[in-house]
This record gives structure tokens, sequence and C-alpha cells, in this order.
């Protein structure tokens, strides 16, 4: 017989039935929370990366424009890269471009890289002029207020390049310096 005081089978299925269903609910909530607060960490640590550390090996050419309209598109390679500036380089040129003067960059990769041997320290920019000063190369220089100049560099100094073209030497602040464009070969 029967005891009328203990619930029936079917009854205490189904309470099973709901108790299942409402922890797969709050077990989904929790993954739903938890993904919301990795999408979030995710989020925050990508606004705390800055675009240069972006920047793909040498085997992925890169589309760089400028505030230069003589030089609004450069596409290369990145061969050496620092936070001030980076030198690119195609099939015919060899390319400084002064990061600051940088308005877009096509190809950088998702996810910084976590060793660039293509990183060099900030002096970059001086060492590669002091090359071109050495080796009396002829280069373009590409201005930010869009005007160029060919010439050579003959002084590197802290804040400037002196560049002798046709017309005279001038001092060129590197405020003011978008690029320098040289020849290869």
């Amino acid at each position: 017989m029967d005891n009328p005081d203990l619930p029936n089978k079917s009854v205490i299925y189904e309470l099973m039935q709901v108790i299942r269903q409402a922890s797969d609910s709050i077990a989904v909530e929790q993954q739903i929370d938890e993904g919301f607060e990795v999408a979030d960490s995710v989020r925050f640590e990508q606004s705390a990366i800055d675009w240069q550390s972006r920047i793909p090996d040498q085997t992925i050419p890169v589309k760089i424009r400028t505030i230069n309209r003589w030089l609004d598109l450069i596409e290369g390679n990145v061969i050496h890269h620092s936070r001030d500036a980076m030198i690119l380089k195609n099939t015919f040129h060899t390319y400084l471009v002064l990061t600051e003067s940088v308005t877009a960059v096509q190809n950088l990769l998702t996810k910084i890289r976590t060793f660039d041997p293509a990183v060099v320290d900030d002096f970059l920019l001086t060492i590669w002029l002091h090359g071109i000063v050495d080796q009396q190369i002829l280069a373009t220089w590409f201005f930010s207020i869009g005007e160029t100049l060919e010439g050579y560099c003959i002084r590197v100094g802290k804040n400037a390049v002196d560049v002798r073209c046709n017309s005279g030497t001038f001092t060129l602040p590197f405020g003011q310096l978008v690029a320098v464009r040289i020849s290869n070969g």
C-alpha cells in the first residue's frame, strides 16, 4: 500500500527536472558572465597597446599613409622601427618615416609580437641619418606642409638636420619632417 504522506514518483521526477534545468541555467549564466569579463579584459589590454607594437615582421608588407600630399601612400616591408621612426623598404626605395606623420596603416597584426627583432632603440632616426651623411646619399625630404626637397644630408643635430641642395643649405627641424626617401641600388 502507498503511504499518502509520501510524494508521488512522478512529482519527484518533475522536481528533479526543474532542479536540473535551474542548475543548467545558472551554469549558462555564469559562462556568459565569464565571457563578458574576458571580453572586457581583452578590450582593456588592447586599448593599452600602441600601433607600433602590432607592426608585422619583414615578410609582410604594409601600406602607410602620411600627411604629405606627395607621399600619400608608401608600400613596403618594415625593416626596423622604434617609437619615433620606422624604415620601410620596397623594390625601388628605402624610406625613413617619422611615426608622428603617419595617418593610417594597413596590414598591422591583430596581436602584438612577443619578440620583435626589428625594433631598434630610440636612436634609429639619428643612426639612419648618420648613415646617409657618411655615404653622401642623395635623398628626397618630405615635410609636413606638403613640400619636398632633394639634397644631401651634411649634418645631423639633436632635433634637426642640415641638407645641402642646389639652392643652398637648409636646416630641417625633425618636427616638420614626414619622411626621407633614398633610392635602392
